[in-house]
């Protein structure tokens, strides 16, 4: 019993001598792993280069050292592949966005299964912001595009207005015709911000103003359309008519 004590009292003072040399040694082994992972060096090589004991008793500091650094630079490229796909995705449903990330984050594993099940896990946390972050650029770009088709057909309805108000050929029913699809293209659509509504006529009649397009913007202002226009943006554009 008595030496049981004395090897118990042997081993602990060991241990105590030991574990700070040991801290040390792990200490040096992860910042190794980091820098042979941070020089280029493949996760799965390193993982393959330890020890057979290490495969026993757990892996090394080393190869902890190569998983965390992996781990945190796949990570950061993968969000910023997300950001800069961003303007190209923006026009991507969100329902097809959750397969769209998948295939992107397998272009980031390393090929490790350990890293890779803690990458996936990772990338779980932040996949809620990078939906919320892209359905905001959907709905924005949704506008512009709806927005851009507007104007266009404002422009082609100005040029098809314009073209048949010099046509002597040209029957009455025709003029009003194209005149009521011109002004049709300003009354404020549903659900449509009326602030963003007086800068889309704003801008058309400004653009048609400019393009010559004046027996357009004539009907436009006697028919009232730009009557929610700022004083001095009626006045300028009457100007360029007069």
């Amino acid at each position: 019993e008595q030496g049981d004590k004395t090897a118990a009292a042997l081993f602990g003072f060991g241990e105590t001598m030991l574990k700070p040399v040991a801290q040390e040694v792990a200490a040096r082994k992860f910042l190794e792993g980091v820098q042979r992972a941070a020089s280029g060096e493949a996760l799965t090589e390193i993982v393959n280069t330890q020890p057979w004991y290490s495969k026993i008793f757990g892996p090394s500091s080393a190869v902890e050292g190569a998983r965390q650094y992996s781990l945190d630079a796949q990570a950061a490229k993968f969000d910023a592949a997300v950001q800069n796909a961003m303007p190209s995705l923006r026009n991507t449903s969100p329902d097809e966005l959750p397969a769209i990330i998948q295939k992107m984050s397998k272009e980031y594993q390393t090929g490790d299964q350990a890293t890779d099940a803690q990458l996936g896990l990772r990338l779980t946390k932040v996949l809620p912001n990078l939906i919320q972050a892209h359905t905001r650029e959907y709905y924005k770009a949704q506008q512009e595009h709806a927005y851009s088709q507007r104007f266009d057909a404002a422009q082609q309805n100005a040029t098809s207005l314009q073209i048949v108000s010099q046509d002597p050929m040209a029957s009455d029913d025709d003029k009003q015709l194209r005149q009521a699809n011109f002004l049709q293209g300003f009354v404020l659509p549903a659900g449509v911000d009326p602030e963003s509504h007086k800068q889309f006529v704003a801008t058309s009649l400004t653009s048609l103003a400019e393009a010559g397009q004046f027996h357009a913007v004539s009907v436009a202002l006697t028919s009232g359309v730009a009557q929610s226009l700022p004083p001095e943006k009626r006045l300028q554009l009457e100007r360029s008519i007069n």
